[in-house]
């Protein structure tokens, strides 16, 4: 997985999460959008013209941030237990994610 790569948990109800980093000790930092009225506090905002994926205004949660194990991608891939993406999320916008997280740092 590298940055920019959009997955998402199969089955109902489960939101698109984004790879934000390069792997770093086996994990990638990776955070989920949700409905924007549902995170009216994000700094970060999507929509769909950023993603094929993404059909609604979007938020970033931030305290919802979480590293994941890059060892655990292929096999949830293979179980059919997350589907990945062919189109990366745009280099433009993942910057701005990042500079926004790091703006907040402390205050979420």
């Amino acid at each position: 997985m590298i940055p920019g790569t959009v997955f998402q948990v199969t089955g109902t109800g489960n939101h698109l999460r984004i790879v934000l980093s390069h792997p770093l000790e086996g994990r990638v930092l990776t955070c989920n959008l949700t409905d924007a009225q549902k995170c009216p506090r994000s700094p970060c905002r999507c929509d769909p013209s950023n993603h094929e994926w993404i059909t609604k205004p979007s938020g970033i949660p931030f305290e919802y941030l979480v590293t994941l194990p890059c060892s655990g991608f292929e096999p949830a891939i293979q179980r059919g237990a997350i589907r990945v993406s062919e189109t990366p999320f745009p280099q433009s916008k993942l910057i701005i994610i990042c500079q926004a997280i790091l703006e907040t740092h402390g205050r979420f």
